[in-house]
């Protein structure tokens, strides 16, 4: 009797331990390590899923596209350590600025991305704004020295079932051109 209890606590922990390393391998194969968001693979497949889920029930979806200014500067003056930190920062930022139920990812090196559900324009437009106002007033400490930073950022929505829109990379088209507007009028702003 004590063998079989023994057998069955040992395959209970082998499960629950196999169970971990489950969880741990996904979050792994799913998270940015340096900002702790969705990676860019994690991000498109919960952004379609979201875009799906929009125009099957008719409701708003907003998508915001950021970019650091000046990133490169930052890297080669103060070290792709201090870059590094940047990005940290701002994930922790984006994670504290947005809805549980937003969908945040970094799409790779200075740009990162937000899927606001049920957000009209003016909504995302607002929320961007707001993010972009923590942002500048942000600066990180990294090796004595306060490094100030600030985000360009482009949006774009839907709103249901929108005919020319087909997927959510036409949604990251439209935010995309909306970054590269930003951009060219001066960074540190938003754009539709």
């Amino acid at each position: 009797m004590m063998e079989i209890r023994e057998c069955l606590n040992k395959s209970i922990r082998d499960v629950t331990e196999e169970r971990r390393i489950q969880e741990k391998l996904k979050f792994l194969a799913t998270t940015d390590s340096l900002s702790g968001l969705y990676n860019r693979a994690e991000f498109m497949n919960q952004a379609r899923r979201a875009f799906a889920w929009a125009r099957s029930n008719n409701e708003e979806l907003s998508l915001l596209i950021m970019d650091l200014d000046h990133f490169k500067n930052i890297n080669d003056t103060f070290g792709h350590g201090a870059g590094d930190e940047i990005i940290r920062e701002v994930g922790r930022i984006i994670t504290t600025s947005f809805r549980k139920t937003d969908i945040a990812g970094r799409l790779g090196g200075e740009e990162f991305a937000v899927v606001l559900k049920n957000a009209s324009l003016e909504d995302a437009m607002m929320v961007a704004e707001k993010f972009r106002e923590i942002v500048a007033r942000k600066e990180v400490i990294y090796e004595d020295q306060k490094i100030s930073f600030t985000i360009s950022i482009g949006v774009a929505s839907i709103n249901g079932n929108t005919e020319n829109i087909s997927d959510i990379e036409d949604v990251l088209k439209m935010a995309d051109d909306a970054l590269y507007k930003a951009k060219a009028k001066g960074r540190n702003c938003i754009s539709t």
